[in-house]
């Protein structure tokens, strides 16, 4: 065994990228133990690794309470409702810390589990592992899967959140993020010497087939018909509401738009689409996700810069629709720009607005050959893009450091 890394993570449904990390070092030859919350639908299957779910139940005063209320308002209000987002804001402010919070949660577990390295996957994690990290006298990575403190938060929480992030990430003797774009928004802002890119890659299943039209069987659509697919998280700030807008405005009647995915914004967004041509399919387990999202003609990234952390955003299902083959329609944002268009998969331009979205999805399908080429070079690049082009750099970045502990 090379040593053994335990991992935090804030996720109830643990991030694709957090699993393929654990599944990547622990058959490399680590002990990986991942430190998550408690959850009612867990898709996670892979047995490389051991998996601790803390339940808010089994803590002790406030901070039971707290979680206990959190989740029930949660629930009854939906996370995007006004009410909601109002008391979460009066409660960051005012009654809940994040980093007090976070550490009452985790440490009284936590502290009793000793690794030789603890990542940190987001920043929320960062102040716990830095504890761990201090009080076992071992090593701190921090993986940033996104710029934390520049998402769509109010002044007040965005200040608390960068706060805590120039408190910890110094301690750090590795800090990993997702692309160069965001590797260099964090290294100068921080002014750190380096960060890694580890990329949220997949590796193509290989023998998946779009002829299998599974979407076009569940909805009983005709041959004829064209697919676009969103998948992944419905939340608030992905452009979801303009892009089921953009849909009616299509001069292309064939197309339809399937979500696949749940979220807080799942009822909304069924209450103002249209049915015949707008359909919702709910998430699907890791191991079956390529085959569905083969079965599209397209899938879509419709997410605008509102925020540091959208502009420079690599979502899961980027690389998801390159491991399933299909073309991709997105937003000019500058690194799927990169990606996309340096590598002839796809259409990116302005939807910032549903009939610029329709637009740009009718502009899409106006060229069959073009789509035919496009599908013949995502075949080509699935090895550039696959995890198993990643897998080596994380080995990396973990070997050199068990070499420095204690």
């Amino acid at each position: 065994m090379l040593g053994r890394i335990i991992m935090l993570t804030h996720d109830q449904q643990i991030d694709r990228r957090i699993l393929a990390q654990a599944n990547t070092l622990s058959q490399s030859g680590w002990d990986v133990k991942i430190i998550a919350m408690a959850s009612e639908e867990v898709f996670e299957t892979d047995k490389h690794y051991d998996i601790l779910r803390l339940n808010p139940t089994d803590f002790s005063g406030k901070t039971s309470l707290l979680f206990r209320c959190y989740r029930k308002l949660k629930n009854q209000l939906g996370i995007n409702s006004r009410l909601y987002q109002l008391l979460k804001k009066i409660a960051i402010q005012t009654i809940a810390k994040p980093e007090q919070t976070f550490l009452k949660l985790y440490m009284p577990t936590a502290k009793n589990i000793v690794g030789d390295i603890y990542l940190a996957h987001d920043l929320p994690m960062l102040p716990i592992a830095a504890n761990l990290a201090k009080l076992h006298n071992k090593k701190l990575v921090y993986d940033c899967h996104e710029f934390y403190p520049f998402q769509d938060f109010s002044h007040k929480e965005s200040k608390i959140w960068q706060q805590l992030e120039k408190k910890h990430i110094h301690d750090c003797d590795a800090v990993i993020t997702v692309n160069p774009s965001l590797a260099k928004k964090i290294k100068d802002y921080h002014n750190l010497k380096k960060i890694h890119v580890i990329e949220n890659s997949l590796n193509s299943a290989g023998n998946i087939s779009h002829q299998e039209n599974i979407f076009h069987r569940k909805f009983k659509l005709q041959t004829q018909d064209l697919v676009v697919l969103f998948q992944g998280n419905l939340a608030k700030n992905k452009h979801l509401e303009t892009l089921i807008k953009a849909i009616p405005l299509l001069q292309n009647k064939n197309i339809h738009l399937i979500i696949m995915g749940n979220g807080p914004l799942k009822c909304e967004l069924q209450r103002i689409s249209s049915p015949s041509q707008i359909h919702f399919h709910s998430a699907v387990s890791q191991d079956k996700l390529l085959q569905y999202t083969a079965s599209a003609n397209a899938g879509i990234i419709p997410y605008q810069a509102t925020c540091l952390n959208n502009q420079f955003c690599t979502p899961n299902k980027l690389y998801e629709f390159i491991a399933a083959g299909i073309p991709i329609i997105a937003t000019d944002l500058p690194e799927l720009r990169r990606i996309i268009t340096e590598n002839y998969i796809g259409l990116v331009g302005n939807n910032e607005t549903p009939k610029k979205m329709a637009a740009l999805i009718d502009d899409f399908f106006q060229d069959p050959e073009k789509i035919k080429q496009q599908r013949k070079r995502l075949k080509n690049i699935q090895k550039k893009f696959s995890w198993a082009s990643q897998e080596k750099k994380l080995e990396t970045i973990f070997s050199q450091l068990i070499k420095l502990c204690p």
